[in-house]
């Protein structure tokens, strides 16, 4: 009965890493998002793309630009 508090930890350090593992480096093949535009419509503070769908586990390419018509701070 002294050895079942011992064993767990140990069962539980060994089954962790088995729950949370990805296939492969996800880094390697990006999935290429379609560039967001900021400065855009008439008060130049619209964007060119207001939502994207992202999946967990998958690994994703964004690039930013700007327009120049509004200073962006942040």
């Amino acid at each position: 009965m002294r050895l079942l508090p011992k064993l767990l930890p140990a069962l539980a350090l060994v089954s962790a890493p088995t729950l949370a593992t990805a296939e492969g480096d996800l880094a390697l093949r990006p999935e290429r998002l379609p560039d967001m535009v900021l400065g855009l419509g008439d008060a130049g503070y619209g964007v060119s793309q207001k939502d994207y769908a992202l999946v967990t586990g998958k690994a994703y390419r964004l690039k930013i630009k700007s327009t120049g018509e509004k200073e962006c701070a942040w």
